[in-house]
């Protein structure tokens, strides 16, 4: 009897100890959607609208950056230039 009263009691003050130890919500950091558009055009406006509805689901800060390029697709290189732990799409 006296050893399942101390396995209660180890075992709640087991449960009470992992009651702190929340996993952090993901993701922590404004996430940036790039797109390789000039300002103010659609794509930058449908970017914006899709940002509005990311933020709301992710309870998140989206942030737009526009990346036009002159020669090529430029986003593809500035993009893997970013910060490794960066949160991009």
């Amino acid at each position: 009897m006296a050893i399942r009263i101390m396995l209660t009691i180890f075992l709640w003050i087991l449960a009470l100890a992992v009651l702190p130890a929340r996993a952090q919500e993901y993701p922590v950091k404004p996430v940036t959607l790039m797109h390789g558009f000039g300002a103010g055009g659609n794509a930058d406006t449908m970017a914006r609208i899709l940002a509005e509805a990311m933020s709301e689901g992710l309870r998140q800060r989206v942030v737009v950056e526009a990346k036009p390029g002159r020669r090529g697709p430029s986003l593809p290189r500035q993009s893997s230039r970013q910060p490794p732990m960066a949160i991009r799409w």
